[in-house]
């Protein structure tokens, strides 16, 4: 591929990256003996009564979680994937135990970008880079012009959009120091 050798390159290790942070805590699982997920799944819950705190339903609230006076009235955020114990059967693991307050914005964050999601996420991204990688082949990108047209090329059109739509996937990471921003769509 000439032409977008360099932007698949970087979007293939963003998109590494993200997997592996997803998948952080497999090798604090695998120390502990505990088996594997593809990705967890995570929820606030309410640490008096155990119920889960849903983020989407704390409209007008500012922060979730008591005072700190009370362990009642803290919330913690845990995976709802269950792990065997040796005493008490399976369980659910905590990834935050106790929090007196949480902002809420930052709970909805939170709880929608499990790990399980970013790994669903990366996988499509996946799949719509190898596409548009194909579409493109081995065509020399410097003979299209900005609205695609090559008269030898029935697929003009559907090179630039592959190309565009590699661009549009990679401008999730302008901020990354290896962004260059000629691949800005």
């Amino acid at each position: 591929m000439t032409g977008v050798d360099g932007i698949v390159e970087f979007l293939t290790a963003r998109l590494d990256e993200d997997e592996r942070f997803a998948l952080g805590r497999r090798a604090e699982l695998l120390d502990q003996g505990m088996p594997l997920t593809e990705g967890e799944h995570w929820e606030w819950v309410h640490l008096g009564d155990r119920d889960p705190r849903y983020p989407e339903r704390w409209d007008g609230e500012e922060t979730i979680g008591g005072n700190g006076s009370d362990y009642a009235d803290q919330v913690g955020l845990r995976s709802i994937d269950e792990y065997p114990t040796t005493s008490v059967g399976p369980l659910p693991r905590f990834l935050i135990h106790f929090a007196e307050e949480v902002d809420v914005a930052a709970a909805r964050h939170i709880a929608r970008h499990d790990p399980a999601r970013v790994l669903a996420e990366v996988a499509a991204k996946r799949r719509v880079l190898e596409r548009c990688v194909e579409v493109i082949g081995e065509r020399d990108l410097t003979r299209y012009n900005q609205f695609g047209w090559l008269r030898d090329d029935p697929h003009a059109m559907a090179v630039v959009l592959a190309v565009e739509t590699i661009r549009d996937l990679a401008a999730g990471y302008a901020a990354h120091p290896h962004f260059h921003p000629a691949w800005s769509p």
